[in-house]
């Protein structure tokens, strides 16, 4: 029923998502939940690399599966600091690398988890429909004609 419930939308699994829960092994009132502690690496990242926190936020806009580099990549952007970017996301373990499939080029996958813990603390800070935009901006340049 759990997963059936989480299934059903996102609402539903944000809605999972932001219940905190009370640690009982401490007698130290701590409340915890998993977009809660998303949330610390989220801030940590916009705190310390903005450019970072930018990509993360798109990326989080489109399908969670088989993104490719190529979309992601700002046309003016150097290539140093597009995988500096992409380093400090996966350095956090909030993005997959993959590489293969047809045609051999670079991909990216986030989790459906981290996907709703990102449109949580977008939303949280509305900002989460400016980043759906950028998102399919960056799909209008990079995919003309689809």
């Amino acid at each position: 029923m759990y997963l059936a419930d989480l299934g059903r939308n996102e609402q539903n699994l944000t809605d999972y998502l932001s219940q905190e829960h009370r640690d009982h092994r401490t007698q130290v009132r701590l409340l915890i939940s998993l977009p809660g502690t998303l949330t610390l690496s989220f801030n940590q990242i916009l705190a310390q690399e903005p450019k970072t926190a930018n990509l993360l936020s798109v990326l989080a806009m489109l399908a969670p599966r088989g993104i490719p580099e190529r979309v992601l990549r700002r046309l003016a952007e150097r290539d140093v600091d597009f995988k500096t970017a992409i380093g400090t996301i996966s350095d956090y373990a909030l993005i997959r690398q993959e590489t293969g499939g047809e045609t051999g080029a670079e991909a990216y996958t986030i989790h459906s988890l981290v996907r709703a813990s990102v449109h949580y603390w977008l939303e949280q800070k509305s900002q989460k429909a400016d980043y759906a935009t950028q998102a399919l901006q960056l799909l209008a340049e990079r995919i003309p004609g689809r």
